[in-house]
């Protein structure tokens, strides 16, 4: 099997990156890719360095820049507009792969049509390799609906996977508005849609952990979990919709965010009704005064920790709404 890949990379005022990572594209072991570049309006010289590279005699690069700046996925779903591919591989401009990333994919799909295959990913800081993240247990055949549960206990991007661009035609809402977060709404999505799913133990993504000029960068490490809690807001009304059940094995995940919230000085009232909205679709029965007592014992079984936080959210979420007369 031998598929067209699309390698989608997004650029915003990398330009001291941005080379390391095309190139790392350019030398890839498997050859039948075509590479697509979104540069996001940067103001560096991120764009002229990516069409430098492209003018000198490189044949399958295209190059876009968007007409203002409007964040990383709507230059991913500009990205997807313009593939060919069979599949879809995104790549952030200030990252690098492997150049046995997109073989080691591909090689999972011999006699198999797979829909989403996971890679590791590994992260550096100033060229040292410190760890990996996204170790899956292995997946051969199961839907992106039987993982889920898994996949958000996990390392959630959408880069560093291997996904079949038809996935991206099923009414995708790309959340345009989504700053921090975003592609964790949009790879929930694409794995409703997938029919089967595979790993590869092999590392198809080089994450580097410390860089200038990133978005998460200016977050403080609990505002990156505040930032994106409109994100699993969304995921929590998307699987709502969809008739998913929310189970026990989700709790981890929410976790995180609930201690950003608690532990933040003054969260906006934005971020409050995302959480209140977080809380209703994690408690079916949470107006139920005795429900949610019950509710609570059972998830401090899971997690003592994790039941006292659900607490403490609720309590404080009570004394915010009422005073601002709006009530669960």
């Amino acid at each position: 099997m031998n598929p067209l890949v699309s390698i989608i990379i997004t650029s915003y005022n990398i330009e001291q990156y941005i080379k390391e990572a095309l190139f790392s594209c350019i030398n890839q072991t498997y050859k039948n890719i075509e590479i697509i570049c979104i540069d996001d309006y940067s103001t560096d010289q991120t764009f002229d360095i990516l069409s430098s590279i492209k003018k000198d005699k490189i044949n399958n690069i295209i190059l876009y820049q968007q007409e203002y700046n409007k964040g990383p996925n709507s230059a991913r779903q500009k990205g997807v507009e313009l593939a060919k591919g069979k599949f879809i591989f995104f790549l952030d401009g200030d990252d690098y792969i492997p150049t046995n990333a997109i073989e080691s994919l591909v090689k999972e799909l011999f006699n198999n049509d797979y829909d989403i295959i996971f890679g590791n990913t590994q992260v550096f800081i100033e060229n040292e390799f410190k760890k990996n993240i996204g170790d899956y247990e292995v997946i051969k055949g199961i839907s992106g609906i039987e993982y889920l549960p898994t996949y958000f206990n996990k390392q959630h991007s959408i880069w560093g996977k291997l996904i079949k661009r038809s996935l991206f035609n099923n009414n995708i809402n790309y959340l345009h508005h989504l700053k921090i977060g975003e592609d964790l709404g949009l790879m929930v999505q694409l794995l409703y849609h997938a029919d089967k799913i595979n790993y590869t133990s092999n590392i198809t993504y080089n994450y580097r952990g410390k860089r200038n000029n990133s978005l998460t960068q200016k977050y403080s490490y609990t505002n990156q979990y505040l930032a994106a809690i409109p994100a699993v807001s969304f995921v929590c009304d998307y699987l709502q919709d969809k008739n998913i059940l929310i189970k026990p094995d989700f709790f981890p995940f929410f976790h995180r965010y609930f201690y950003a919230f608690i532990t933040s000085t003054n969260p906006p009232n934005s971020i409050i009704k995302h959480i209140k909205n977080i809380i209703n679709k994690t408690t079916p029965l949470y107006k139920e005064k005795d429900n949610f007592t019950h509710y609570l014992h059972l998830t401090s079984k899971i997690n003592l920790k994790l039941g006292h936080l659900y607490y403490i959210v609720y309590t404080y979420i009570s004394k915010k709404w009422k005073r601002n007369k709006y009530y669960f």
